[in-house]
């Protein structure tokens, strides 16, 4: 056994390697490993295999098992056993769930939808808490799945947080309603980890036969609308047909030009993060409003996406406003001060130009402080002189800026906030841009109504 021990080692990381010496012994002596091997043992290697995130998914599993020779499969056997709880292992997983749905699922008139679900920032609930305590949310958000389930669905394990729900002779509308009630019920639940904490989840789903007609694709698109409901502000549901999804799908960029130019907008945004966590959470909000409106006014995906790198990057130019100045409210500052804000635009429109890749957005944030009736900055345009990209940008930045509290300024709600960009179209905003912003709210709360139904 020593010399199989010793040759995983080379192949494996050290957790992995002790992952299968726990099995070995646990199957030769049991009743030593019960009274000599610590519980905390358990918890120290299962969060090294966390870290270092074995594969998941059947085919990944099978290659990284011919990888490591024999053992692999014990290897892997090992690792579920340890890692999985009791409860968990009561319900379906990958293997199964797939056997499930060809075999109940298949008849091609019944129709039916795959769902992932995701609870969002559970790593750092799980770190905050211990696994122990993670193991009991993720029972607990399981058990209220399955309250709002009908008896013909089967709800299973795919890895980690990820859920999935089978549902039998379901289309897109009646799917979509029903996620979005359990979407609604996990928000609106209070969880007992911690005292009592509420949480959130991502909701991805796909349709036979109208998202793929194969398993295998039903399967990769409902993962994909999900990470879309994540990339999109978490706590949301989208279905595989959703327009904004390949606007955000940059896991997929082929060239290195695009991996390039991802990497650089993640460094852009740390910069911006590091000087002012507020301005890289605006951001990020604004980026994701930007691409709605896009998509909402008819542009393309590939616009769509630009326009959300825009509006993600449309404040970097404050990295060169002193602290003092950035933090202060707007209607204290001097007119030196105000002069120095005033900068940011050129500053980042000067900052995004230097790289090749983005020099097409550069202009959209020189101008997204412009104003209809030309009273802005930095140029005093007018109207539609105004780049489209940047009029878009401008209207998504003050929805958010309002709607979020600030140490010195309260949240006001999307009612109010509405009105006073009513009362500013035509001066401020162009109107057509206001007006497309309150369909996409409208369509927002139209799905929020369907969740209470």
């Amino acid at each position: 056994m020593l010399a199989r021990i010793r040759a995983l080692n080379r192949t494996l990381c050290v957790a992995q390697t002790m992952v299968y010496v726990l099995n070995v012994l646990s199957e030769i002596a049991p009743d030593w490993v019960r009274a000599h091997v610590p519980v905390e043992w358990v918890e120290r290697y299962r969060e090294r295999l966390y870290h270092e995130r074995l594969p998941k998914g059947e085919e990944e599993r099978k290659q990284y098992a011919n990888q490591v020779g024999s053992d692999g499969w014990m290897l892997l056997a090992a690792l579920d056993a340890l890692a999985t709880p009791d409860w968990m292992k009561t319900l379906p997983a990958i293997t199964t769930l797939r056997t499930i749905w060809e075999q109940q699922f298949e008849p091609r008139e019944q129709g039916g939808q795959w769902r992932f679900l995701d609870l969002d920032h559970f790593k750092a609930l799980n770190d905050g808490y211990g696994h122990p305590a993670g193991d009991a949310l993720l029972q607990e958000f399981a058990t209220l799945v399955r309250t709002h389930l009908r008896g013909m669905d089967t709800v299973g394990r795919w890895g980690g947080e990820e859920f999935v729900v089978l549902l039998p002779e379901t289309d897109i509308e009646g799917g979509l309603a029903a996620a979005e009630r359990i979407r609604a019920a996990v928000a609106a639940h209070t969880f007992a980890v911690g005292g009592g904490i509420r949480l959130t989840c991502s909701v991805g789903t796909a349709t036979y036969p109208c998202d793929s007609e194969e398993r295998d694709g039903l399967i990769t698109a409902a993962d994909r609308a999900m990470y879309g409901a994540k990339k999109l502000g978490r706590n949301q549901v989208r279905t595989a047909s959703d327009p904004a999804l390949p606007a955000l799908d940059t896991d997929k960029l082929g060239s290195r030009e695009d991996a390039a130019l991802v990497g650089t907008v993640e460094a852009l945004i740390a910069l911006i993060e590091a000087r002012d966590h507020y301005t890289g959470e605006h951001t990020f909000r604004v980026s994701v409003l930007t691409t709605r409106l896009a998509l909402a006014l008819g542009l393309d995906t590939s616009e769509a996406y630009m326009l959300g790198l825009a509006g993600r990057l449309h404040d970097v130019g404050k990295v060169a406003i002193p602290d003092a100045v950035l933090q202060k409210p707007a209607a204290r500052l001097t007119e030196e001060e105000q002069a120095l804000m005033r900068r940011h635009t050129i500053v980042g429109g000067d900052v995004v130009s230097r790289v090749p890749s983005l020099r097409a957005i550069a202009p959209l944030i020189r101008a997204h402080h412009e104003q209809w009736n030309g009273s802005g900055y930095p140029d005093g345009l007018t109207g539609e002189q105004i780049p489209l990209g940047a009029r878009i940008v401008a209207v998504a930045d003050a929805y958010e800026a309002m709607t979020t509290d600030r140490p010195y300024q309260q949240a006001h709600d999307e009612a109010w906030t509405l009105a006073e960009l009513r009362r500013c179209a035509g001066t401020q905003f162009d109107p057509m841009i206001v007006g497309v912003l309150e369909r996409v709210l409208s369509v927002a709360r139209a799905g929020t109504a369907l969740a209470e139904v």
